[in-house]
């Protein structure tokens, strides 16, 4: 989460909202470690029901990443 000091944060679902101060490092140690865990648990369901992931990031071409992952496949079969 970048450092950009006070923000509000809203939930969608419930409509409340929160002050979260991102500069504070442990609230960025805390958040690094929530999206972790998430990160963890999707790999670790993924794996148990054979489903392949491709890692793409927002902002970035998303072509060499599927390319690379079909070309991994042809080369595994």
């Amino acid at each position: 989460i970048p450092a950009s000091g006070i923000v509000t944060l809203a939930d969608p679902e419930t409509g409340e909202t929160a002050e979260v101060d991102t500069s504070d490092p442990a609230v960025r140690h805390a958040y690094a470690a929530a999206v972790a865990a998430m990160d963890a648990d999707r790999k670790r369901l993924l794996g148990e029901l054979h489903i392949d992931e491709i890692q793409l990031m927002v902002g970035e071409d998303y072509v060499p990443a599927l390319l690379r992952f079909f070309r991994g496949r042809v080369a595994a079969a």
